[in-house]
């Protein structure tokens, strides 16, 4: 059941050989057992046998099945009848099935004519035994010997069409002849042969040639399909159609009153043509389903096996496909074969008319040095193909030296910006002394031209050739004022790999729209950006560093990965800032860092994240306590929770194997509490005793009460006693232990104490160089500034008029605080899921747009390239007078631009003045790029609504048949 396509063809042939030796045995044994005893008691020597066959069946039941899974009854039903229905729903299976049917019968009729004229030829039951011992002794030696020899190369040869029609066509053949023969002759004795020959060659080719390759058919299905449609057919259907056949030769027999072999021979042929087309209908969905499994790589092992005929058949023929995915896709394969002609395959996609497939075989072409194709590739050049065609071809044709490159000389003039990009790259790589000196020059022209396209042009090309030297271009351009030729520099910084680079990249760390493609390519650097990025973390200000610009250098260094980057992650885990600890702990798992399992700093890491988790057990304890569980800190904290629990995952991960704690961490963050005892059992039997139990009463279904009492007792740790005092907490360790949306809900919550202790450290936070976080400061000192009996003890805090005045007055950078965009982005169904700390990054990038009555916001066919959530007011969705739909506050629009820019489908204009959150694909790609649950909650909801519109449409197509 293990083997693939090929292997199961050769092998299943010598599977079921021990089956062949010990009816050999069993034959040959008879005639020399019916001079003992009794012909009538064989039975009890078959009866013997069968129950010492049941004895090692419950051996080697016991001995080897008790690995497999315990399943309820309920459980296996609900298998079975999931099976059942993928089995009914597919073709294949259901094709296989008919064709072992109709072949069963025909075994069946076959061999009820031939015991029919055996017993017309013998008369005695000794005669018969005798006779039928040897018959079948040498028909087995026959099939063992073609089984053993013969099987697997004969089905190689022929192929699974021929080799299941070769049977059937072979029967055919021998009935009509035993029919002609009968109206020409009545010779029994020959008639007798004819029907003992025809059982011959089916007993051989039976069990030598159709059952191999039979079974070989289920090959490609998946693993669980597959062994259950083996299971129907040999132990449902193949004894289904015995019973069938059975009963339709008792009603021959009893209407007929005797065996009439003539009507038996026409209803065979009749079934032999009907086996004939099954064969024929089989092996066109063999073949589809064969395809499938060449896409779905149900195939065992990693890699796809190429090296069958049928499977390399199959993939020339793919890069015929009118689907571009599916020709390259294919190619790739076609390339791991050892004697393909790349040349011939390259060739012929080089006539595709598709871009993307044109673009591919240029490449392969300038990858594998491919020569004799220069005619076509030149021919692509001077014709009318698109830009980037021309600019790939000229690579590919400069990339042989057996070129004449003066053909491309004029193109280093030309209008086209991608050709003249090409011709310049490819005879600075490729071409001669004067190839290089004339390309050299329109470089030049490119780098001094005041035009941003020529800029950009001119640094891709300095990057896709990896100038190494030719630095000082790059660098310039780092500081061009156009954002889009910044990146175009920085990405070509990461191919040319200059080591003046790396200080300019780790600045761009900190820059919104640069920073992603800076990290790429600083990572590029490998252990040569190390030194910089140690001396950059050395020299900055504990107290002014920028985090996100250190959460990316985790990343930088994650994606080096080197033992000198994991040193510098390590030094980054105790680092005095939740959010930079936590990355470095992430990127030191994720890029397989393995410490010693008793390193006492990976201890103490993970009993600082064990005392953290305590303590926000404790404070939600407390919450839970003075029912304050819907307030805003609970749900922080229990977020807080979270990441400190996957924390501690994460550290584990680095001393133990990291795929078993990374499964468990499924079952661990689960809600079902069968998946976390299981998850914890798996922990138990991995990690030390010591971190297990603290580990089992983080994610143990207990009450959070009993965890804090467990806390006390077993590890003494004690904490805050009132809301107050952890609210002061939050408040004084600020981002140092808790993330910005904690400590947003923290200063909220002071409003609620009525308490001045606090107030102090509230006014420091109005400073803070975090908007959202100085913007509830602000808002709440300026709240509690208007009761009275405060007034005075806060003035007595804020001597200075100026900074008063700064507190008491409203931030007029927008309109709207960042805590109130959180608020309007939480309320719409497509932020809905996402938690707070997350939606803190998104608003600080959200920009609000007013949008007067009457504007258009959006045109039809053009680009999107942001969505828009409306904060107040109201817009319809429409095609000049054709209204589609009226969005109102906290609805959305032009989500899908967010993940694909494509041209705007309908027009959008305001029907009311409104104010708009508009959301920018670059800066939303960026965060992304940092936090996964934007991207699959987007893509959650998305899908969701998907679904809703194809019930709606399905809805309107009922009515409308109505």
């Amino acid at each position: 059941m293990m083997l693939d396509v090929r292997q199961s063809k050769r092998l299943f042939g010598l599977v079921s050989s021990g089956e062949v030796t010990a009816k050999l045995i069993g034959y040959f044994s008879i005639p020399a057992l019916k001079t003992i005893i009794n012909v009538n008691d064989l039975i009890l020597i078959a009866a013997i046998a069968f129950i010492i066959c049941l004895y090692f069946l419950n051996r080697l039941s016991k001995q080897f099945g008790t690995s497999q899974n315990i399943q309820s009854n309920r459980e296996k039903e609900e298998k079975q009848e999931n099976l059942m229905k993928r089995y009914l729903k597919s073709d294949f299976i259901v094709m296989l099935s008919i064709l072992s049917f109709v072949a069963i019968i025909t075994f069946t009729f076959i061999d009820f004519s031939f015991q029919s004229n055996l017993k017309l030829r013998y008369t005695t039951k000794e005669e018969i035994a005798g006779f039928l011992a040897l018959f079948y002794g040498f028909n087995k030696i026959a099939t063992f010997l073609v089984k053993v020899f013969f099987s697997g190369r004969i089905i190689d040869k022929l192929g699974v069409k021929n080799s299941l029609l070769l049977i059937p066509i072979i029967f055919l053949l021998i009935i009509i002849a035993i029919i002609l023969y009968r109206i020409i002759s009545i010779d029994d004795l020959l008639l007798f042969a004819g029907f003992a020959g025809l059982l011959f060659i089916m007993e051989l080719s039976r069990y030598s040639i159709f059952e191999p390759v039979f079974f070989s058919l289920f090959q490609p299905l998946s693993k669980k399909l597959r062994l259950f449609g083996q299971a129907v057919v040999n132990g449902f259907l193949n004894p289904l159609a015995l019973g069938i056949a059975g009963l339709i030769l008792f009603l021959l027999i009893y209407f007929m009153d005797q065996v009439n072999l003539g009507f038996i021979s026409y209803f065979l042929i009749a079934v032999l043509i009907a086996w004939i087309i099954l064969v024929i209908f089989t092996n066109r969905q063999y073949i589809v389903v064969l395809q499938n499994a060449v896409t779905k790589r149900y195939f065992e092992g990693s890699e796809l096996p190429v090296q069958g005929k049928l499977i390399q058949s199959i993939l020339i023929k793919k890069i015929y496909s009118q689907y571009p995915e599916e020709v390259i896709y294919s190619t790739e394969l076609l390339f791991k074969i050892e004697k393909i002609a790349k040349e011939d395959v390259l060739s012929r996609l080089l006539k595709s008319a598709n871009t993307e497939v044109l673009k591919y075989a240029l490449k392969k072409i300038e990858e594998f040095k491919i020569t004799g194709l220069e005619s076509v590739i030149l021919e692509l050049i001077n014709t009318d193909k698109p830009s980037v065609i021309k600019e790939s071809a000229i690579n590919a044709y400069c990339s042989n030296t057996e070129s004449d490159v003066s053909q491309i000389y004029p193109l280093l003039e030309s209008d086209d910006m991608l050709v003249r990009q090409g011709a310049i790259k490819g005879l600075l790589k490729n071409g001669g002394l004067e190839a290089v000196v004339l390309s050299g020059q329109q470089l030049l022209r490119l780098i001094q031209s005041e035009d941003r396209n020529d800029n950009i042009s001119a640094v891709e090309i300095i990057g896709d050739l990896q100038i190494k030297n030719f630095y000082k271009p790059i660098i310039k351009y780092f500081e061009h004022t156009d954002i889009n030729v910044v990146k175009a520099a920085i990405i070509a910084s990461g191919k040319s790999l200059n080591s003046r680079f790396i200080s300019y990249l780790i600045n761009f760390l900190s820059h919104k729209g640069y920073s992603e493609i800076a990290a790429k390519s600083l990572a590029e650097f490998k252990n040569e950006a190390i030194g910089e990025i140690e001396v950059f973390i050395k020299k900055s200000d504990i107290q002014d560093l920028n985090s996100n610009q250190f959460v990316r250098l985790c990343l930088v260094l994650g994606n080096i990965g080197t033992p000198e980057a994991h040193a510098l992650l390590l030094k980054l885990s105790v680092f005095p800032y939740m959010k930079i600890r936590n990355e470095s702990i992430l990127y030191l798992r994720k890029s397989s860092y393995k410490a010693n399992v008793n390193d006492p700093f990976i201890r103490d890491m993970f009993d600082q994240e064990f005392e953290h988790a305590a303590w926000i057990f404790n404070a939600l304890h407390i919450l839970q306590k003075h029912k304050k569980e819907e307030s805003g800190l609970y749900p922080a904290l229990e977020f807080e929770l979270l990441t400190v629990k996957e924390n501690m995952l994460n550290i584990i991960a680095l001393q133990y194997d990291t795929r078993s704690i990374i499964k468990a961490r499924e079952g661990l963050l689960a809600d079902f509490s069968e998946r976390k005892a299981n998850a914890l059992e798996i922990i138990d039997n991995i990690i030390s005793k010591r971190l297990s139990s603290r580990l089992s009463i983080q994610f143990e279904d207990i009450p959070i009460h009993e965890k804090v009492k467990l806390f006390d007792s077993v590890y003494q740790l004690k904490f805050a006693t009132t809301i107050s005092s952890l609210v002061e907490k939050i408040i004084s360790e600020k981002d140092k232990l808790f993330n910005t949306w904690t400590i947003v809900s923290a200063i909220t919550s002071v409003q609620e104490l009525n308490t001045t202790a606090i107030l102090p450290k509230i006014i420091e936070f109005t400073s803070n160089k975090i908007k959202i976080i100085r913007e509830t400061a602000i808002d709440c000192v300026s709240t509690v500034l208007s009761y009275d009996e405060f007034k005075n003890k806060i003035q007595e805090l804020i001597p200075e008029q100026d900074k008063r005045e700064i507190i008491m007055s409203k931030n007029q950078e927008n309109t709207l605080l960042d805590l109130e965009k959180v608020i309007i982005l939480k309320s719409t169904s497509l932020f809905i899921e996402t938690p707070e700390n997350i939606l803190v990054d998104i608003a600080n990038i959200i920009v609000e747009e007013r949008v007067d009555s009457g504007k258009t916001i959006i045109k039809k066919g053009e680009m999107g390239t942001c969505m828009y959530i409306i904060s107040e007011g109201e817009v319809k969705i429409h095609d000049n007078e054709m209204t589609f739909a009226f969005l109102k506050n906290r609805d959305f629009f032009g989500e899908l631009s967010l993940l694909d820019p494509e041209p705007r489908s309908a027009d959008v204009t305001a029907t009311k003045d409104s104010l708009l959150l508009r959301l920018e694909q670059d800066a939303f790609y960026e965060l992304m790029s940092e936090r996964m649950e934007v991207a699959k909650g987007i893509l959650k909801i998305l899908c969701r609504r998907l679904r809703n519109q194809n019930i709606v449409i399905n809805e309107m197509k009922a009515k409308m048949k109505a």
